[in-house]
């Protein structure tokens, strides 16, 4: 099994190198008791969003890009990535979770996520 991470790893390493990252930026906003937000700039019709554990790293930090033609943002130990297809749900946990596995044999401390929020944003027809 561990054989099979590597290799895994190895492979999503190599085409994180291969593609092209679009960097998104939040935009950060002061509130009404002087604390920062952040506007996250995904607009997708559907999404998935869970905490990632241990938040380590992830704590206080706020990141955002595009994988495959997935947004994906982070911030304060929170993942979220979208898709306008409801068929891509699958990909899109499977790229969170292959993201996780990279940055965890990167760094020696094995994270993983729960990504039990989503979002399905309403059709309007125009008339």
């Amino acid at each position: 099994m561990r054989s099979y991470a590597r290799s895994s790893v190895r492979a999503f390493r190599s085409r994180i190198k291969s593609l092209e990252w679009e960097e998104l930026e939040a935009s950060p906003a002061s509130d009404r008791q002087g604390v920062t937000s952040y506007s996250l700039l995904m607009d997708t019709k559907y999404g998935l969003r869970g905490a990632i554990s241990p938040p380590g790293p992830f704590k206080g930090k706020s990141e955002s890009f595009v994988f495959e033609g997935f947004p994906i943002e982070m911030e304060d130990g929170v993942i979220a990535i979208g898709f306008d297809d409801e068929a891509l749900a699958d990909r899109a946990r499977e790229i969170v979770r292959q993201y996780l596995e990279w940055f965890s044999a990167a760094h020696g401390v094995h994270h993983t996520v729960d990504l039990n929020m989503s979002w399905k944003l309403p059709c309007f027809k125009a008339g």
